[in-house]
């Protein structure tokens, strides 16, 4: 969001992370919700990669980049970009649960 704005020619764009938490009334609402993102994210990751969806989901299974979510195939972008930046050692870090080294972190150029 950052670059989009920068590149919009808005100058002194400052960034803050800010966490919330999305209480639904069932298992069944975040399911829902969560399939009728899938397939606007998984377009968005297959563009990231400049990769066909097919080719996402090998990834997802021998890579261990993601997983099934309800059925559904659910990427972990962090995951994505350590794989596709060639960062095979965080990587694993990340994926053995890893959150507080350097570069298991969720860096700025992975959330665009």
């Amino acid at each position: 969001m950052e670059r989009l704005i920068k590149d919009s020619g808005l100058e002194d764009v400052k960034t803050e992370v800010v966490r919330a938490t999305l209480v639904l009334p069932s298992a069944s609402d975040a399911l829902t919700l969560m399939q009728e993102a899938a397939g606007a994210y998984r377009a968005v990751v297959a563009g990231r990669a400049r990769r066909s969806p097919g080719t996402i989901r090998n990834w997802c299974e021998s890579e261990g980049l993601g997983g099934r979510i309800g059925g559904k195939w659910s990427v972990s972008k962090v995951a994505l970009e350590m794989f596709l930046d060639g960062e095979a050692g965080a990587l694993a870090r990340y994926l053995d649960g890893d959150r507080e080294s350097k570069d298991t972190h969720l860096r700025p150029s992975m959330m665009t």
